[in-house]
């Protein structure tokens, strides 16, 4: 739960700082120069997910494995090995980058200029991959913190960077500006890196006994009886070899969601063609379902997906200390965390659908499909829990295959629904691909371990209690904003749709004194004020 909230409130900052800067950048840029500074991003990020491909999570399964036995020594080592595997790859994909540079911009990118832009961007590959191993190694002692930290560190400068930058050079040419951008990723990284030396070297002794899991009474005395019959240190080649092994399904997974994207982006235009709308409608409708639609149903994953991130290391400690239940508790409070959190949110993005996107993006068309694609968020969140249990138990291919069948559907039920339904067609084939991923990994994490659940209080109790508040919200809507005005009237929808849904789960007993105890700091408070009132 701590974890889940730093890197939530994290994520938070990062993007509304990213959402900020892009209101001055395009008004010093340009489109022009905005189109070239968005040239360099994907190959960056392409280049980078191959570097890493996978590795910080599988970095913290293997340090979460060994600080669980309480063998602190090989976990130290565990990083070392994987430090220098990713300073090498960094620095290697850094060097191809820089290279290559004006191959891309020339023949893939088709614009010379951007060349610039690609060269600025280069080194933050070597700095994210140093980054990533000093991450993953504070995620397998469950510290979530410097992770968090060094996030806002590294978009606090990134856009102090890109903003000075832009400015400073935009009258030395605008392909100079947009490399100036673009070289935020740089110091932004090195700003990053450097709060995670600092916290490195600081905690570096003192993580045995910051690891909530190794001081759980549960699994001391297995730990101790492991660490006791450890001999040897492993070499760093076999070492490496486990971290590729365990990063490579991951890294394919990564792939899979843009692959996903790439379907929707060929398929979709082509099939609203089809029904009879011309090429220029067609982008645009599309940019409504991708560019507005997608993106709110993928906000509440920021959530889900942090509570993931801190499942992994949490699993993998108490699975390999022998500890099965303890293993069992923190999948089943996971998926109840995100279970909670995704069914208002799907609920209320498919009731405010229209007022959202008409205030946020002056785009009412893109209600429609946010409302057929709000099922999604909850599919979401089973996916990632279900997917951070298996990557824990060190079972990381699975969720792969699931997700690639449901690719492949999703682009058959594009290929059929698209003409005859047109965009509310795609969005089922999404729900159709996430749903069936989702179904998928739950049912095989299931299969092969005892993290059976209550479908009935995990699932169906804030479903109850998410419909009534939908209800309430789609109700109250029209009142308030002809009483208060369109902003402030949603505004209040939101907030008061909150604190139904929170009276409500209580009141059906989806939320327990015991649930309300795990958040830090106010938990054992709120608890206390819980059983007070419901008895429960």
């Amino acid at each position: 739960m701590t974890g889940a909230l730093w890197l939530t409130a994290a994520g938070v900052i990062s993007k509304f700082l990213g959402a900020f800067y892009r209101i001055p950048l395009a008004r010093i840029l340009g489109p022009e120069g905005v189109g070239l500074y968005q040239m360099a991003y994907p190959l960056y990020t392409m280049v980078l997910n191959l570097a890493t491909a996978g590795l910080p999570v599988a970095i913290s399964v293997l340090v979460a494995r060994k600080s669980a036995q309480g063998d602190h020594s090989n976990a130290l080592r565990i990083f070392t090995a994987s430090f220098w595997l990713l300073f090498v790859l960094g620095l290697g994909a850094t060097y191809l980058l820089y290279m290559y540079a004006e191959v891309l911009a020339v023949r893939i990118l088709k614009d010379e200029r951007a060349i610039y832009s690609l060269w600025a961007v280069a080194p933050a590959i070597f700095l994210a991959s140093m980054m990533a191993a000093i991450r993953g190694y504070f995620q397998g002692y469950q510290q979530m913190m410097p992770t968090a930290l060094s996030q806002v560190a590294e978009q606090l400068v990134r856009v102090g960077t890109i903003l000075l930058l832009t400015i400073f050079l935009m009258d030395k040419g605008i392909e100079l500006a947009a490399a100036g951008a673009t070289f935020g990723a740089v110091t932004g990284g090195l700003a990053g890196l450097m709060v995670l030396l600092f916290l490195f070297y600081r905690w570096k002794g003192n993580l045995s006994f910051r690891s909530s899991v190794y001081h759980n009474e549960m699994i001391r005395e297995v730990a101790m009886t492991r660490s006791e019959a450890l001999q040897g240190k492993s070499s760093y080649l076999s070492l490496w070899k486990s971290l590729l092994l365990l990063s490579m399904p991951i890294a394919l997974g990564g792939l899979v969601t843009p692959v996903m994207q790439t379907v929707d982006a060929v398929l979709i235009p082509r099939g609203l063609q089809l029904t009879g709308y011309t090429a220029p409608e067609a982008a645009a409708m599309f940019g409504e379902f991708s560019g507005m639609a997608t993106v709110l149903i993928f906000l509440p994953t920021m959530v889900t997906g942090a509570v993931g991130s801190s499942l992994v290391p949490a699993i993998s400690s108490a699975w390999s200390a022998g500890n099965q239940q303890l293993a069992r508790e923190n999948y089943v409070t996971a998926l109840r965390l995100v279970t909670i959190i995704s069914w208002p949110a799907a609920v209320g993005l498919a009731v405010l659908a229209l007022p959202i996107c008409t205030l946020l993006f002056h785009a009412p068309g893109a209600a429609s499909s946010l409302t057929w694609l709000a099922p999604a968020v909850v599919f979401t969140a089973f996916y990632q829990v279900a997917t951070a249990g298996l990557q824990g138990m060190g079972r990381t291919f699975f969720p792969v295959i699931a997700l690639a069948l449901g690719a492949f559907i999703k682009g058959a039920f594009n290929l059929w629904a698209l003409p005859v339904y047109g965009l509310a067609g795609a969005a089922v084939g999404s729900n159709v691909a996430f749903g069936l991923a989702a179904l998928m990994t739950v049912s095989y994490l299931h299969w092969r371990s005892p993290f059976g659940f209550s479908w009935l209080f995990t699932l169906f109790k804030p479903a109850v209690a998410a419909t009534i508040m939908g209800v309430y919200a789609a109700t109250m809507l029209p009142y308030l904003t002809d009483w208060l005005g369109p902003w402030p009237g949603l505004l209040l929808v939101v907030l008061s749709s909150g604190l139904v849904y929170l009276m409500t789960l209580l009141a059906v007993g989806g939320l327990r004194s015991s649930d309300l105890a795990a958040l830090p700091r106010v938990g054992p408070k709120l608890a206390q004020w819980q059983r007070r009132f419901w008895g429960r």
